[in-house]
């Protein structure tokens, strides 16, 4: 497995100041290699087809 995605239809307050709608993870060693766009790519594509009109994206620290 090279990353992972997740789309949440709803937002706590928590989730509006830090996390958002999509929340996505690549494995370190694929990183740079696209594979992050094409999942966020597909996760957008999936949150339109589920009737979301907006996503909020946020983004934290690297660690």
């Amino acid at each position: 497995m090279l990353g992972v995605s997740n789309l949440r239809h709803s937002l706590t307050p928590a989730l509006r100041k830090e996390g958002g709608n999509i929340g996505y993870g690549i494995r370190p060693t694929a990183r740079g290699q696209g594979y992050g766009s094409e999942l966020l790519r597909r996760t957008l594509q999936r949150a339109k087809e589920s009737g979301l009109a907006k996503v909020l994206l946020t983004c934290g620290k690297v660690r």
